[in-house]
């Protein structure tokens, strides 16, 4: 079992216009994380300010500047503990009232609600409030925007935990719950290609891969079913020893049955052709790689539950960031 909550936040600008970057998960990702650092104990903090020193070589002052090597290293986040931020919009100028949306994935041994009502959901509320001098530029977003509703993935649905800026103190998600009923069959839905919701970037999985299989990938040509999969896999492994704490194998983490099931959509994923790409180089301002879409063909049915649960879990590197993230069609 992974252990993951994941929580939709939306915050909405209270001035006329309010800027934020066109990748919002970055921003998000420091300012949060600086703020949680200052507020926490000595041993702790100690902790968290050295892994924010990892954006020592980021420039934030003129985005033009910014290179893609900048960002902290694939395997080096910088915060100490597995967190996926994901953007639901990427405008940059938000007016009055208009929200952003972004998801926070909270997972391993820091998926615990407690962390985010203590540390997490008042550091937001003060980059709403307080100037961050970094960013500090005329009609930024940070210091003006509200927090108005958040909500917790529970299956298929989201339950409010805010409301109208009104926190409810009751509710008590557990680390399980944001699997709950997700590999349950709805419909005969044919999906045959797959979007990149955010860039993506899976050079860690590849030496992995090439070992297994007589095939090279060209990832510029885009990455086929059988290297998605085991992406998908290698991104178990490495959750699943964060929320057991100590490597474990598939198994233990998926259950033998399910496991089953993977290895026969393994094979399937063998005999599909190779995906038709259409895939750009991302921005240099963004982590990640590569952006577009694949057309695989008509996708077997037996794959797709391991790929929904793999958009949610993300692929690849940066995934602090958002990054390999997808949605199918």
């Amino acid at each position: 079992m992974i252990d993951l909550i994941r929580y939709l936040c939306i915050w909405r600008a209270n001035r006329s216009q309010g800027c934020i970057s066109a990748y919002p998960a970055v921003q998000i990702s420091r300012i949060l994380g600086t703020i949680i650092s200052e507020h926490m104990g000595n041993k702790e903090a100690r902790h968290w300010r050295k892994t924010l020193k990892r954006w020592k070589n980021f420039c934030t002052r003129d985005q033009k500047e910014v290179k893609y090597y900048d960002l902290p290293s694939a395997s080096n986040a910088p915060w100490p503990v597995e967190v996926s931020i994901v953007a639901h919009t990427s405008k940059r100028i938000y007016g009055l009232g208009e929200p952003l949306i972004w998801e926070l994935k909270l997972f391993g041994e820091c998926a615990r609600h407690s962390f985010f009502l203590e540390s997490i959901l008042p550091a937001m509320e003060m980059a709403g409030y307080t100037s961050i001098s970094e960013f500090n530029r005329g009609n930024s977003l940070w210091g003006h925007f509200d927090i108005t509703d958040v909500y917790c993935a529970h299956g298929h649905t989201w339950e409010p935990v805010v409301q109208n800026g009104q926190l409810d103190t009751t509710y008590e998600p557990s680390p399980s719950q944001w699997i709950e009923g997700l590999s349950e069959k709805k419909g005969n839905h044919i999906y045959n290609r797959l979007i990149w919701a955010t860039p993506f970037d899976l050079d860690n999985v590849s030496k992995a891969y090439q070992e297994q299989s007589q095939n090279t990938v060209s990832l510029r040509q885009g990455p086929n079913m059988e290297y998605l999969l085991n992406a998908f896999v290698n991104r178990c492994m490495n959750l699943g020893a964060m929320s057991k704490g100590h490597a474990a194998d598939l198994i233990d983490i998926l259950s033998q049955e399910v496991v089953g099931v993977l290895d026969e959509a393994m094979s399937q994923s063998k005999q599909l052709p190779h995906p038709n790409s259409a895939l750009n180089a991302a921005p240099a301002h963004m982590p990640g790689s590569w952006t577009g879409y694949q057309v695989f063909g008509p996708i077997p049915g037996i794959i797709i539950p391991f790929l929904k649960i793999a958009s949610i879990l993300h692929l690849g590197n940066y995934t602090h960031f958002g990054c390999g993230t997808f949605y199918l069609e």
